[in-house]
């Protein structure tokens, strides 16, 4: 299981550590990958990050999570 929480512009991420965090637009180009050491991750979307709807994938062994967010500036 995991949480996302957006504040001031950053998605905050806690999940289990060593999980693996991707961030996708909705073309499937990845706009954020990161491992998780400690289960914690910020996400700052870069200024050429448009508006819209991006999906959130969190992998950890053979578990697969994803999640829908939208992100507006």
């Amino acid at each position: 299981k995991w949480i996302a929480v957006f504040h001031d512009s950053t998605l905050a991420i806690n999940t289990l550590p060593n999980a693996k965090v991707e961030i996708f637009d909705l073309r499937g180009n990845v706009v954020f990958s990161e491992q998780t050491p400690n289960g914690k991750v910020n996400w700052c979307p870069t200024y050429e990050l448009a508006s819209g709807v991006y999906l959130v994938k969190v992998s950890l062994n053979q578990s697969v999570t994803s999640k829908r967010i939208v992100m507006i500036k």
